[in-house]
């Protein structure tokens, strides 16, 4: 089994829906490591054994030079994404049965921040670290609760119960040889594709 964060975005611009008790097979998989960048959502991460993710699942590069602790396996903290505006000729859509969905739930800061070198900072609502918590969901008529930030904030206001996403349990499974691999919108760049690589199968031998 794998569990992975789909962004509220994703949903809401066209992707899948996941339902409890139905296949879902057009989301590609990285891990996100653990990290100050991703901190915000540091309740969702957890200890990952690298070799034992399913080989659909792209993870950082570097991740190839991490030491096997002592039980030889590559295990690091962090936790998976699920995209579904990703281009489908590199990346392979993982397949499954989903068991469980839960919708993430988090509040927001107001704070200036460069988002592009060479640009002036810009006002922008991140996640407050330690405020993530889990609603559970089921059923297919299940959706985000819509929340807007205050209009007029200040830098350091607090903006409470944001829905960022959903947390979906999903049984891996063989794709059906009948099955074609979904296509994938390409119309977003993908984050730093370069910075993932598709595991290694392991040798057989």
């Amino acid at each position: 089994m794998v569990r992975f964060h789909i962004a509220d975005w994703e949903i809401g611009c066209c992707s899948p829906r996941p339902i409890v008790g139905q296949p879902l097979d057009t989301y590609r998989l990285f891990f996100s490591p653990a990290g100050p960048d991703n901190a915000g959502w540091s309740g969702l991460d957890e200890d990952v054994d690298l070799d034992a993710l399913p080989e659909e699942v792209f993870y950082p590069a570097d991740m190839d030079e991490v030491t096997p602790g002592a039980t030889g396996r590559r295990v690091r903290r962090g936790h998976l994404i699920g995209e579904f505006h990703t281009t489908s000729e590199t990346v392979p859509a993982i397949y499954g049965t989903v068991v469980r969905t839960r919708i993430v739930v988090l509040d927001r800061v107001l704070v200036s921040q460069v988002l592009q070198e060479g640009y002036e900072p810009a006002d922008v609502w991140v996640p407050v670290p330690e405020s993530l918590r889990l609603r559970e969901v089921t059923g297919p008529a299940w959706d985000f609760e819509q929340h807007c930030a205050p209009a007029q904030a200040l830098h350091g206001d607090v903006s409470h119960d944001h829905d960022d996403g959903v947390l979906v349990d999903l049984v891996v499974q063989q794709r059906p040889a009948s099955t074609k691999v979904p296509p994938g919108p390409p119309q977003r760049p993908v984050r730093g594709r370069e910075w993932f690589t598709r595991r290694p199968r392991k040798s057989s031998a």
